[in-house]
C-alpha cells in the first residue's frame, strides 16, 4: 500500500516521507482504515439483513 501511495505521488522511498503523509496527500485509507470499515459492514449487515 505505502509503495503504491509512493507511485501515484511520485516520490521514492529515498524523500523519507511519513506513511501518514503519504496515505494523506494520496487520499487512499490505511490498512487499519480498510480493516475496521469492513468489520463495521459486517457486524452491520448481520443484525440488519433478512
Amino acid at each position: 500500500m505505502n509503495d503504491f501511495a509512493r507511485f501515484l505521488l511520485g516520490v521514492r522511498r529515498a524523500d523519507r516521507l511519513r506513511v501518514v503523509d503519504l496515505l494523506d496527500r494520496s487520499h487512499l485509507p490505511s490498512v487499519n482504515e480498510i480493516l475496521v470499515k469492513e468489520a463495521a459492514i459486517s457486524a452491520w449487515k448481520a443484525q440488519n439483513v433478512d
